[in-house]
């Protein structure tokens, strides 16, 4: 009583492979996807991957050979002859550094006996490694994104800020070169951007952080500060910062800064406030009062923590983020702005200390 069913699953079987007249209908191409996207790629080597052909028909199918367009994108048959119902291999090399651009789009065209797909493309889509990376450890900077548009560029979006109407505020950034890139950030002007006859005014400046502070000693690291002026209306905004590098592939970098401007409740002068401060954070904090407290270095560790020497009335030590000394907890050091947050222990204050160029140290108490 099996027999009939075993037989008509067979036939069910070979009438995947011969058309609905009983007559063979050839090999039949199919791809494992459309397209292949590598994503970024590291510019450090050749990247490549594996990429499945089948074979939907009943004859073998043959691979004659894949051309391409560019010595950027190429492909290895690691299969040229497909039996029926089968699977063939092909391997995808990707060389970024004979990239014309920042990425490619470049079709493989497979040659093959199907009747009906002689010549079948495979578009190939890669994107060379940032030369720069934006170093977190502020939160301002989310990752890098590549915009694909006619020319594509990259873009960092900077956290959303909030900032007072009419008081400058300083945002600094610490970036790194990628590797061995060998980068340089070119200076950037300063500049105006209009809104309504409104204006938010931007100064920047862009130099090599403190040899020091560096996590490895042949990666160049960089430090930007930027301070805006929102002379204009309470309101949401955004300005779209382009910066310049040697690399010819990423000759412009875009940040993004949104921002909330909101009605000043207070000003303060500029002489306040300390280098790599948010003036908008300052705006609520105490003037400053007279605390023996005094940074004396900060040094980037393994594992990219942070270190701070500090100098009391009573000890000069070295001090992570959570240590206890002199009746003070550390809670954070910020070294892109030269700053830490105490808190004391006996009174729950706390207090932001900030170095000085003239190697002293401002105290000021938040709330």
């Amino acid at each position: 009583m099996q027999k009939p069913l075993l037989i008509s699953l067979v036939l069910s079987s070979m009438m995947l492979f011969i058309g609905c007249d009983g007559s063979s209908v050839g090999p039949i191409l199919e791809l494992e996807a459309d397209e292949y996207n590598f994503g970024v790629v590291k510019t450090d080597g050749i990247t490549e991957a594996t990429f499945k052909i089948y074979n939907r028909g009943d004859k073998t199918l043959k691979l004659h050979e894949v051309v391409s367009s560019c010595t950027c994108t190429t492909a290895e048959l690691l299969d040229t002859s497909i039996p029926p119902g089968g699977e063939g291999l092909m391997i995808i090399r990707i060389n970024p550094n004979k990239m014309s651009g920042v990425g490619t789009r470049i079709p493989l065209v497979i040659k093959t006996n199907d009747p009906t797909q002689e010549l079948v493309s495979l578009p190939v889509i890669a994107w060379r490694e940032y030369p720069i990376q934006f170093i977190t450890e502020m939160e301002h900077v989310s990752e890098m994104s590549i915009v694909p548009v006619i020319s594509a560029y990259i873009v960092g979006t900077v956290d959303h800020q909030i900032i007072s109407q009419g008081v400058p505020a300083e945002i600094m950034i610490r970036a790194a070169q990628n590797k061995n890139r060998f980068v340089d950030i070119m200076e950037m002007n300063d500049t105006s951007y209009s809104f309504d006859g409104e204006s938010i005014d931007v100064q920047s400046s862009i130099g090599f952080a403190p040899l020091e502070t560096w996590a490895d000693p042949e990666i160049k690291e960089f430090d930007l500060k930027f301070t805006f002026t929102p002379n204009v209306s309470p309101g949401e905004y955004e300005i779209v910062l382009n910066l310049s590098t040697n690399i010819r592939q990423y000759t412009s970098f875009f940040l993004a800064f949104n921002f909330t401007v909101e009605k000043a409740t207070k000003v303060i002068s500029l002489a306040t406030s300390e280098p790599g401060l948010l003036i908008a954070d300052l705006i609520d904090e105490l003037s400053i009062i007279d605390v023996s407290l005094h940074i004396v270095s900060i040094i980037k560790e393994p594992e990219s923590t942070y270190a701070v020497r500090i100098a009391t009335e009573l000890s000069e030590r070295w001090y992570n983020e959570g240590a206890e000394f002199d009746g003070y907890v550390l809670e954070k050091i910020y070294s892109v702005q030269n700053s830490i947050v105490v808190r004391e222990i006996d009174t729950g204050r706390r207090l932001r200390v900030t170095g000085k160029d003239d190697e002293t140290s401002t105290v000021t108490q938040m709330p």
